[in-house]
């Protein structure tokens, strides 16, 4: 789950935007891919089997700012 927060500061004629996003908020280590090989080589199992071999990229920040004049 994703969540981006943003705020309009009026100054004058502009507009100065500030926000932040907030990826995988709930910072979750879900398996994206794991070793579906069953042998390593022809006659022989693969010891690593169905083992997880990628996860969800950990929390991550962006800060921006934009100004519209």
């Amino acid at each position: 789950m994703d969540v981006l927060v943003e705020y309009d500061w009026k100054i004058k004629d502009t507009v100065l935007t500030l926000g932040m996003q907030v990826f995988n908020i709930f910072d979750s280590k879900e398996i994206t891919a794991f070793n579906d090989n069953v042998e390593s080589t022809a006659g022989i199992t693969d010891p690593d089997y169905l083992q997880p071999l990628a996860f969800q990229t950990p929390r991550q920040y962006v800060f921006s700012a934009t100004w519209a004049w």
